[in-house]
């Protein structure tokens, strides 16, 4: 803008000067203050409109400038309380940033849908009197590497941190009943998080590709474990299961080439489809009495499964639950289970019924 309005003024004057000299110049009886005065009631109209467009553009630009020269938050009210709704980064950015517990004297009680999305924050410090994160509410803030969640959240809402490729460390305190799809999916940095015993829901593709975490227990109030929740953690070698849980959902495990130790839950009724797919370090399963199905691709690619034992229960045996299982000899399966034609192809398995 200062440049602009340094241009503009050095042809005005430059102008004036030349119609002055021709006016002089024509006129050689006529005063030079006269013809002065002349010229400039003639340049009034020309100069009119560029000093119109440097306020426009000042207004447009610098004001603005000043206004978020410093990260500034927004707020909506929500409830008896207000929602952080939005984080602007400014003209200059900050490292670390602090929320309030209060704004206009009402407690902020939660993050909003996509407050600090794609943000470059590092560190960022959250009040006690937050009871929920939304949705995307830090999604693909890759700079984060530990987060504390205050004692009164009771949901972290879907892919609340999914991206967050730099986060290591997470603490989540008691009073957390819910973890929605994909809130950690993608956080590949992740490596140290412990379930509160107070967590009821753990939805799907939580964990989905968190390649750093090595160990998870499932809390005892969470009785279904959704698809996808740990696929592709390949760091992943144990997890703690409990015997309320009623389901495992499909493709849970996929890809969770490390996992070694897995005791499955005595309620269970089936193996769904895909659940151990590509777990190469599984080396035996015990499947509990009362499954009554092992779905397709179950234990597909288990190459170091050796020792498999199927209760009386199941009556069917999907298409490639066993395939490509190079270490399984032997099986022992019940006389009456249907056993698909595709079930143990490409693997060594000699099948004995009793």
């Amino acid at each position: 803008v200062a440049i602009i309005a340094y241009i503009i003024c050095i042809k005005n004057i430059f102008t004036a000067k030349k119609q002055i000299y021709k006016k002089a110049v024509e006129n050689p009886d006529t005063d030079i203050t006269n013809i002065i005065y002349e010229v400039q009631n003639e340049s009034k109209n020309t100069i009119a409109m560029p000093i119109k467009f440097i306020g426009i553009a000042m207004a447009v630009i610098i004001i603005p400038c000043i206004f978020f020269a410093n990260p500034r938050t927004f707020y909506k009210k929500e409830g008896s309380g207000y929602s952080l709704i939005k984080y602007s980064r400014g003209v200059t950015s900050k490292k670390e940033v602090n929320v309030p517990s209060t704004y206009r004297g009402k407690s902020v009680v939660s993050i909003g849908k996509g407050a600090f999305k794609n943000s470059n924050i590092e560190k960022v410090y959250l009040p006690d009197s937050l009871e929920e994160i939304k949705k995307e509410a830090f999604y693909n803030c890759a700079k984060i590497r530990r987060i504390e969640i205050p004692k009164n959240v009771t949901a972290i809402r879907g892919n609340a941190f999914e991206k967050c490729t730099s986060l290591r460390v997470v603490k989540l305190n008691e009073g957390l009943k819910e973890i929605r799809g994909g809130a950690f999916k993608e956080c590949e940095a992740l490596y140290e998080i412990s379930l509160p015993d107070s967590l009821e829901y753990l939805g799907a593709s939580t964990f989905s590709y968190c390649s750093s975490l090595r160990e998870i227990t499932i809390p005892e109030k969470v009785t279904e474990i959704n698809g996808q929740t740990f696929e592709y953690c390949t760091a992943l070698q144990t997890v703690k299961m409990h015997d309320n849980i009623t389901s495992i959902h499909g493709e849970v495990f996929v890809n969770c080439t490390l996992l070694y130790n897995v005791i499955l839950p005595s309620k269970i009724t089936e193996i769904k489809g895909n659940t151990f797919e590509n777990c190469r370090s599984l080396k035996s399963i015990n499947i509990p009495k009362g499954v009554t199905r092992i779905g397709g691709h179950a234990f597909y690619g288990c190459r170091n499964l050796s020792s498999v034992t199927v209760p009386s229960t199941v009556t069917e045996i999907g298409s490639s639950a066993f395939r490509l299982c190079t270490s399984l000899r032997t099986i022992s399966v019940p006389k009456g289970a249907y056993i698909n034609e595709k079930a143990f192809k490409e693997s060594p398995t000699i099948i004995t019924k009793y």
